[in-house]
Formats: C-alpha cells, structure tokens, sequence
C-alpha cells in the first residue's frame, strides 16, 4: 500500500469523540438535507419544464443524481443515529468499498458527459472523483 493511501487510512480511522445529542443533531441536518434532495429531484424528473431544456437527457440525468445524492445523504444520517459507541466506524469495509465503487462510476459518468458537453468542468470533477476513488478502496481491506 502507498504512503499516501496509508496517510489517508490513519485519517479516517481517527477517533474523533461527539456526544449522542450533538450526532443526533447532525444527523437531523444531513437527513433533512438528503430528503430536500431527493424530493426536488423528484419533482425535477417527473414534471415538466416550461421551457425545453438545451439538453433534456442531461437534465432527467441530473435530476436522478440528485435524487440519488439525497437517498445516499439519507442513509449516511441514519448511519450517524445508528452508531452505538463512540468507536464505531460510519462506514463498514464492505460499505467502503461500495462506495469507492460508485464513486468510480460516478466518474465514469461524469467522464461520458465531458466528451458529450465538450465541458471542462465535468472532465475537472471526474478526475477528482478518480482520485478518490482511489483512494478509497484500499481502505476496505480492513
């Protein structure tokens, strides 16, 4: 394993100790954020706009992915109620290395669209998102 991916590991397996009040506060915040999420990006995919978009295709895409987002931000607040001790990790391995997984299809995606758009912006994002993938699925070995 590299030093960086070892660097990266210490990182997130850093005890950090918060009160149950305070993580059931946060987890309040970011569930409420994952179903604001997941409902206007409803609403985006099942209604229609006025106005046709430049790109319809992108813009049903975009609206799943946001939906997408929300169900993830929603499962990561509940994870944040569920975790009984202050050791417990939020993500498991398994989870981890799901998550690395969709991460790089994710950027896989985001590549797909760079060539389609021509956008620099997007091409910016999945190089990002490779890197982080990267990074993080060496971190489900343990």
């Amino acid at each position: 394993m590299s030093f960086e991916s070892e660097i990266f590991r210490n990182l997130l397996e850093k005890e950090v100790r918060i009160s149950p009040l305070v993580r059931v506060f946060l987890a309040v915040i970011v569930i409420v954020g994952g179903l604001s999420f997941f409902i206007l990006g409803g609403i985006l995919l099942f209604t229609r706009p006025t106005v046709a978009p430049p790109h319809p295709v992108a813009a049903k895409l975009l609206s799943l992915f946001l939906s997408l987002m929300g169900a993830g931000f929603f499962w990561v607040g509940s994870q944040f109620i569920r975790a009984r001790a202050v050791t417990s990790y939020l993500f498991s391995p398994r989870a981890r290395r799901h998550c690395s997984l969709v991460v790089g299809l994710l950027a896989v995606c985001m590549l797909i669209a760079a060539s389609e758009f021509q956008s620099i912006q997007f091409f910016a994002n999945a190089i990002a998102l490779v890197a982080f993938s990267y990074w993080l699925f060496p971190l489900a070995d343990r």
